[in-house]
């Protein structure tokens, strides 16, 4: 794993990152990964969603339905990619 350096943070976010970090019962160092990561899962998501045509999608998605089987106001799940390593979302 690799080590990131920052410099010249402004002192004000450094106490800001210390107040948001016991906050969340966590380290700054911590903290700071976490921020990064949900961060750079957002950008990538807005990436995704920039480049991906959902109207397409959901036409397509929508003409592979057989709604015989269905009840009334249920929705079918689409099938998964078997290239996405991403764990299924699920509703509760």
């Amino acid at each position: 794993m690799a080590t990131l350096t920052i410099r010249k943070i402004p002192d004000e976010q450094i106490q800001q990152l210390k107040e948001v970090a016991e906050k969340n019962n966590r380290s700054m160092e911590s903290q700071v990964r976490s921020i990064l990561e949900e961060w750079l899962a957002g950008t990538v998501a807005h990436e995704m969603t920039r480049k991906t045509n959902f109207y397409d999608e959901i036409r397509e998605f929508m003409e592979k339905i057989d709604f015989d089987g269905l009840e009334e106001g249920e929705i079918p799940a689409p099938e998964r990619n078997p290239d996405d390593s991403r764990p299924p979302v699920t509703f509760e």
